[in-house]
């Protein structure tokens, strides 16, 4: 069955995806992210994490990344929303000093949630690049590179 559309009267809340259907009525991923959020000591933990995060530097950066994919896994797809993993990832990438953690960050939770994660981090892909065209720091230019 096709489920009806939200009137323009109905509030819509930012931190869910509306349920879609493809052409032959197969839902989409998104179907399945309404109903109930993140769990919050999950959703704790990945934002002492995302703060953390800022302040790191080469291994620890990686094992950071590493982290909060672990973490991004464990609570579901719907931490990147949620939790503003993106926004804050958005945040860190767009400032060229917090740039190397962010990539790694984004590397982390591409590894650590695999096909899922994809529709949360296409757009990073624009900033990764022009990461790995960086010709100021290695260090960021290495971390796109993995990313």
């Amino acid at each position: 069955s096709v489920a009806a559309a939200p009137t323009a009267d109905a509030p819509v809340d930012q931190k869910t995806l509306p349920k879609t259907l493809s052409f032959d009525n197969v839902e989409f991923m998104s179907a399945n992210m309404t109903g109930s959020s993140v769990d919050p000591k999950a959703a704790s933990s990945i934002s002492e994490a995302l703060s953390a995060l800022g302040g790191k530097a080469g291994n620890d950066a990686i094992k950071a990344g590493a982290e909060l994919g672990q973490l991004v896994k464990a609570a579901g797809v719907k931490a990147f929303v949620e939790c503003g993993v993106v926004e804050h990832l958005h945040k860190l990438i767009e400032d060229r000093s917090t740039a190397e953690p962010a990539l790694y960050a984004i590397k982390g939770c591409a590894e650590a949630v695999g096909a899922k994660a994809e529709p949360f981090l296409v757009p990073f892909i624009a900033p990764i690049l022009s990461c790995v065209a960086d010709k100021k720091k290695a260090e960021v230019r290495a971390a796109a590179e993995a990313a």
